[in-house]
């Protein structure tokens, strides 16, 4: 029995040891076999696997052996690699989605593909790449598909004589393909005519701009093939996560797209992510890499410390897509109190109004918290230029927030102050505003004329003190259930990348230095429960408007 044989033999007798995806993977395959398009090549497919089986390990203790190709790996080489199309004979998957956890080998595999592909495809002066954000990421890959060119030369007088690796590239002097890196900032990419991209960690990438540009790259290709390999990220807003939700799509037959292969190793909703028959679910080679042993104590190590290491051992060992580097409110957590409100209840209701200023090319958020209602909302504001450069900025969609209306967008490249301080006392007039409370830096731009106005403003400062019981009262009510909101995204994803500081008395706050990315809203929010907890409890540690003048003198 061939070894994707086993491993699809293994997915349909014992499904409970794979995830959903696996099997809906699987059965797709199986689905396809009386496909009226499609053919699956079984010498297609052999013809790759025994290439790779060819080669050697490069690190650890299989390090200079015959590669160990697992089951697993060799049913989705052969997916990739078997399935063609009956009008053509080319290959049908143009693009494929591997999601796995770390040490699961497939930097390597892909080092073995990117091989096959520039020296046994058939493609003349094709061009493979290894696409990474950064060099040194780009490096795991490429180093991989280098070290094992530089023992086949070893192993083959024949592919000695036709392989070149200098420090930059791997080079078939028969063909003329070569196998290079290719980043984010190399400045070449628009001229890259890819037979072969390995886009490699895509959860790290910024946005899909490589994504594009090899897309655009490969139309000159007979059968080109993009090959994205990741683990899972902490950004559910990424461009990643955006594909991924396409790749389970396509897995579920929700949505068509017959040239896009994937498979995804997590475990499923429901599943207790402390056992060890999780474990197996989302570690395709569990006790071979990662050896069971060692997943167990890093399992121990992550219980011990809590914090970022239970949530990194999630998302690296288990391949869950969690909120942040450090959960504070989960994202289910904050998705529990979404309620609709009628806007119409809001008008002369009790109000309070945090404000965070950002500097003026940046995003500012305004919170209108309604304490008798148990409700809030948030008004986002960013200067015109912000969003009219890349589509993604900050790892997400501004211009499709902005569209939505989650965005309100001034015009020109700094934020129009007046816009929003005609949207405040505009709002003033429908609320019973008892307090505007705001972060003292950059108040004088904006604060003054709200004084103006007969607006209650109270400085608030971010510090541990200030922070603490806001924060903390916070986290209370929406993990009682007391504090409600619309769900709208950029808060949604704004409070995925909280991250909390604690001082050695235990007071807490949110760290802006520490998050993984904007966290205006959630801080605008906190500021506003300042203002609320000032009011009731007449807190000490706010600035009044003398002392904020004070300040500026």
């Amino acid at each position: 029995m061939k070894l994707y044989e086993e491993f699809i033999k293994d997915v349909i007798d014992r499904p409970e040891r794979h995830n959903k995806w696996v099997r809906l993977s699987v059965q797709r395959h199986i689905n396809d076999l009386n496909h009226p398009d499609f053919y699956f090549d079984e010498a297609a497919a052999d013809r790759v696997i025994k290439l790779i089986k060819m080669l050697r390990h490069t690190s650890g203790s299989y390090a200079r052996k015959h590669f160990d190709l697992q089951p697993f790996q060799a049913f989705g080489v052969a997916m990739i690699f078997g399935w063609k199309r009956k009008d053509t004979g080319k290959r049908r998957f143009t693009k494929a989605y591997w999601e796995t956890p770390r040490k699961s080998g497939k930097s390597e595999l892909a080092g073995a593909i990117e091989l096959y592909m520039a020296f046994f495809d058939g493609e003349n002066a094709g061009q493979v790449y290894t696409v990474a954000t950064k060099l040194e990421q780009a490096k795991f890959c490429h180093e991989a598909a280098k070290s094992m060119a530089n023992q086949l030369k070893k192993d083959s007088v024949s592919f000695k004589n036709r392989c070149k690796v200098t420090q930059y590239e791997i080079k078939d002097i028969m063909s003329n393909s070569y196998i290079k890196k290719l980043t984010a900032d190399s400045g070449t990419n628009d001229g890259a005519s890819p037979s072969l991209a390995v886009i490699d960690e895509y959860h790290a990438h910024k946005s899909s701009a490589m994504l594009k540009v090899i897309e655009t790259g490969v139309g000159a290709r007979d059968q080109p093939l993009i090959l994205i390999i990741t683990t899972a990220g902490f950004n559910k807003f990424s461009a990643c996560y955006e594909f991924r939700n396409v790749a389970t799509q396509v897995l579920e037959g929700k949505v068509k797209n017959d040239g896009l292969f994937a498979i995804i190793w997590t475990i499923d909703e429901g599943d207790d992510w402390e056992s060890e028959e999780a474990w197996i679910k989302a570690n395709p080679n569990y006790g071979n890499t990662p050896k069971a042993e060692q997943f167990r104590q890093g399992y121990q190590n992550a219980i011990t410390e809590g914090g970022s290491a239970l949530v990194e051992f999630k998302t690296k060992n288990l391949n869950i897509w969690v909120d942040a580097a450090s959960v504070w409110i989960s994202d289910n957590d904050w998705m529990n109190v979404v309620v609709d409100m009628d806007m119409d209840k809001l008008i002369g209701a009790r109000c309070i109004i945090g404000v965070d200023l950002s500097s003026r090319v940046d995003l500012t958020a305004i919170t209108y918290l309604f304490p008798d209602l148990g409700w809030f909302y948030i008004d986002y504001y960013c200067p015109e230029d912000k969003i009219n450069g890349n589509k993604r900025v900050d790892g997400v969609d501004y211009r499709d927030w902005q569209a939505s209306g989650y965005i309100n967008v001034t015009d020109g490249n700094v934020i129009d102050y007046d816009f929003i301080i005609r949207d405040v006392l505009n709002n003033a007039e429908l609320y019973r505003v008892e307090i505007l409370t705001y972060d003292p830096h950059n108040a004088d731009l904006i604060i003054p004329k709200f004084v103006d106005q007969g607006l209650n403003c109270i400085g608030f400062r971010q510090g541990f003190l200030s922070m603490n019981s806001p924060c903390k009262r916070l986290e209370m009510d929406i993990l009682s259930g007391k504090l409600h909101h619309s769900g709208d995204p950029v808060t949604r994803w704004m409070m995925g990348n909280v991250e909390i500081s604690t001082d050695p008395a235990g007071n807490i706050k949110m760290d802006k230095s520490k998050s993984s990315n904007k966290i205006d809203g959630p801080v605008s929010l906190a500021t506003a429960i300042g203002g609320y907890l000032h009011i009731e409890n007449n807190k000490p540690d706010m600035l009044s408007m003398a002392d904020l003048e004070r300040l500026f003198e």
